[in-house]
This record gives C-alpha cells, structure tokens and sequence, in this order.
C-alpha cells in the first residue's frame, strides 16, 4: 500500500531516511571501535590554552577539599542549641537590599 503523507511526504520515505541516519550512527561507532576509541589513531589533536590549562588544575585541587566547612557548622550549631545565635537583622537587611540591587 502506498500512503501519502501530509504535504506530499511518503512516510516510507521517512522511514528509510531515519534507518540510513542509524546505519551511519552505527558506521561511525564501528570505526571508532576499530580504531580503539582512540581519537589519535585518526590523526585527530587537541591542545588546551593556557586558560583551560589553569582551570583544569584549580578543578584538581578543588576536588580535594571538603564541601562543608565541618567546624564552622559544629560551631553555629553549638551556639544555637545553647542560644548564644543571634541574628542581626540590620545586616541581613543591608545584604538582602545589596543583592536586589545586583538583579
């Protein structure tokens, strides 16, 4: 059977369009495979500024600090559970104000 799609477009056609898209997705991760997923064997290189350099560094030393500064939470929570907190409102004001001027 042969149906017309809207606008003159033969589903069949389609079809055919998305399985030859995947048989050359399917190509490509062959030769890659072959190849060892090595983006070298291709002749491919890539080299990083200095910029990317100093970044990727920062990034490694980053990874080995810790994501909570455990003493300072140990502290505060000590000094809210013996309610030696307080909160001074007139600072909270003056930095809640300072970041709506930054929007």
């Amino acid at each position: 059977m042969n149906i017309k799609g809207y606008g003159g477009i033969n589903p069949n056609d389609l079809k055919a369009q998305q399985n030859a898209a995947k048989a050359d997705k399917a190509n490509k991760s062959n030769e890659t495979a072959r190849s060892g997923g090595d983006p070298s064997a291709s002749g491919a290189t890539v080299q990083l500024s200095s910029q990317a350099q100093n970044l990727k560094q920062i990034e490694k030393s980053l990874v080995n600090l810790p994501e909570v500064n455990q003493a300072k939470v140990d502290e505060l929570k000590q000094k809210v559970q013996s309610g030696e907190y307080s909160v001074n409102s007139k600072n909270v004001a003056e930095k809640l104000l300072g970041f709506e001027g930054d929007l």
